[in-house]
């Protein structure tokens, strides 16, 4: 009985309820953001910590090394913004590794408790914590003025 309930989960949730140190978000955390997955109207206190956000994935977690992953991370970026669904909650745990997903969910909980501390919170955490990721893009990109301010102010989120 149980084994047919769970082949009538997406494919996604799936994947992660089989990682053992996921197991706890599987069967409380998915539940609540994929109720609040497409109800982006009251995600951020407004525009400035949505674009916060946003830069955050953009710049530390998506590496276009990682092709796949990255196209996913850059449409929940895109997500965050627009007012229909640009990637799902499914989509994201198939394709987002398992460490960032981890990090994610830190995020998603904030968003779903609707407190826009914690996500200021993790935004400064995530921003003095996890180095700008300098892939193709930036090793690219480096005589660039865009490039050369970003890494200037790396880990000034709080300046």
């Amino acid at each position: 009985m149980q084994a047919k309930a769970a082949a009538m989960l997406p494919y996604g949730i799936q994947m992660l309820a089989k990682m053992p140190w996921t197991k706890l978000f599987a069967d409380t955390m998915t539940h609540r953001i994929i109720a609040k997955w497409g109800d982006k109207l009251r995600w951020f206190r407004d525009v400035e910590q949505c674009n916060d956000v946003a830069t955050v994935i953009l710049h530390r977690f998506a590496d276009d090394r990682i092709e796949d992953e990255c196209r996913y991370l850059t449409r929940l970026k895109w997500h965050l913004h627009m007012a229909y669904q640009e990637v799902s909650y499914d989509e994201l745990l198939v394709h987002v590794s398992p460490q960032k997903m981890m990090t994610l969910h830190r995020l998603f909980d904030a968003i779903v408790e609707g407190d826009y501390e914690a996500i200021d919170a993790w935004v400064l955490d995530i921003s003095n914590n996890m180095p700008i990721v300098e892939d193709n893009w930036i090793n690219n990109n480096r005589d660039s003025k865009y490039v050369a301010d970003l890494l200037d102010n790396d880990g000034d989120a709080n300046s």
